[in-house]
């Protein structure tokens, strides 16, 4: 079998469906010629494809010609590109190597320059005249790693000079203050440069405009200021900083309630020592002035001097060694008289400072404890509660000192009157043996003259 007879037997196939679906059979002719014009309609499809396919081809040849074209320029671009970014590297690196030797020179006029920018930044966020401008451009300059540029140096001398000449001028301004109750009101503040404001005689705190709960002592200076020159007033060269940890500061109730319980035993032991050096020292004077009154007078049983001279009168007939027991007998009754409580000072001044270091102990062992189970290891906690036991320490001090000193008075009081007293006891002593023997002296010559008559 041909190709030619396979092909029309093969649409020969394809049309015959076709013609069993016609109304009426076709002849023999009739289906030649249907074939023939099936197959020259194929050829012509066939030959439009081919066509088409040689024109694609010639088309895609050309792309291709002109994607290689497009290619080689490309290429030689990127030859060219990368000599010139070699060029520039290597200038670049000259360049990074000039700068560096420009700029070590210049290294240490920035670290300069940046600590001083610090200093500048800390010194603006505390002050109270500072423009947020000059502020913001410290910070700047502060945390820049680079050397600034001639306009930020310039604007940074001239934000130091403005700060400068602001800090020395005192204005008035209408400003919200806050009071110690919280609340706030409208009133002038008089602005005294870096160092403080001031409203109606009494310190404001810079950042919040609130008034300082502890004043200072001499207030009456900013109550009469009114801004004119000549006027004298207190300030903080701190800024506040004085201010504010005077502010914080404890009063002297605070301090005792730091003490807790032993803190209060020992100011129980200074009040009743206190009480009774008052009472024994009283009674002291009263004794000592009455012994001074008896003098050149009639004895009195109501003082002691009274009472030995009478003790004396009593046994001016006895002989020397019992009126010298009468007498010492007589003192040693007056003696716990004089000497009562004064033992009972000593013994609390002696127990205050202990007791102060037992409170003390007590609180440091309190504090560790603190420090153990909540894990702080904050100095500013652990300065505060060792503040606060060593409060008992200075109470025990605080009543220990004068306790000792008036145990000393007390002891050197009733001392000048025991010697007194003993001196007396000397005098009379002497007094009654000079009577006694002039008394001798008389009945021995008394009775030479008898010898001599007879």
């Amino acid at each position: 079998m041909t190709k030619f007879a396979f092909k029309s037997l093969c649409i020969a196939l394809c049309v015959s469906p076709l013609l069993v679906f016609a109304a009426e059979p076709m002849s023999g002719k009739a289906l030649v010629d249907a074939v023939r014009a099936q197959v020259n309609q194929d050829e012509q499809v066939d030959r439009a494809r081919v066509q088409t396919a040689y024109q694609d081809k010639a088309q895609l040849q050309a792309a291709v010609k002109k994607a290689k074209a497009k290619l080689a320029r490309l290429e030689a671009e990127q030859a060219a590109l990368s000599q010139t970014i070699e060029a520039n590297e290597q200038q670049l690196a000259e360049q990074g190597r000039a700068l560096q030797i420009a700029t070590d020179s210049l290294g240490e006029v920035q670290g300069h320059l940046q600590s001083q920018a610090q200093e500048s930044a800390r010194l603006a966020n505390q002050s109270q005249v500072v423009s947020p401008a000059f502020t913001a451009l410290v910070r700047q300059l502060s945390d820049s790693q680079s050397l600034p540029s001639q306009q930020h140096l310039s604007q940074y001398w001239l934000g130091l000079v403005e700060a400068l000449v602001a800090s020395e001028q005192i204005q008035q301004i209408e400003q919200t203050v806050i009071g110690l109750n919280g609340e706030e009101h409208s009133q002038p503040v008089w602005q005294i440069g870096e160092f403080g404001r001031i409203s109606k005689g009494q310190y404001l705190n810079a950042q919040t405009n609130a008034v300082y709960a502890q004043q200072p002592d001499d207030l009456d200076l900013a109550e009469r200021y009114s801004g004119q020159s000549g006027q004298w007033l207190s300030l903080d060269p701190t800024r506040g900083s004085v201010l504010a940890m005077q502010a914080r500061l404890p009063t002297l109730s605070e301090r005792i309630q730091q003490g807790g319980t032993v803190g209060w035993v020992i100011l129980t032991l200074l009040s009743v020592g206190l009480v009774i050096a008052a009472v024994r020292l009283s009674y002291l004077y009263q004794v000592t002035r009455k012994m001074k009154a008896q003098r050149g007078q009639p004895p009195q049983a109501d003082n002691l001097l009274g009472r030995l001279q009478l003790a004396y009168a009593s046994q001016s007939q006895s002989d020397l060694e019992t009126l010298q027991l009468k007498l010492e007998e007589q003192v040693l009754r007056d003696m716990p008289l004089l000497e009562r409580g004064i033992p009972m000072l000593k013994l609390l001044a002696a127990i205050a400072p202990m007791l102060g270091l037992l409170g003390t102990v007590s609180g440091m062992i309190a504090t560790f404890q603190a420090i153990t189970l909540t894990g702080s290891s904050d100095p500013t906690t652990l300065a505060g509660g060792i503040s606060m036991a060593l409060v008992t320490t200075v109470l025990g001090l605080v009543a220990a000192i004068p306790l000792l000193l008036l145990h000393n008075l007390a002891q050197s009081k009733s001392q000048a009157v025991i010697t007194q007293l003993e001196t007396e006891i000397a005098s009379l002593l002497a007094n009654h043996i000079e009577r006694h023997q002039g008394v001798s002296a008389v009945a021995v010559h008394h009775e030479s003259e008898c010898v001599h008559a007879h």
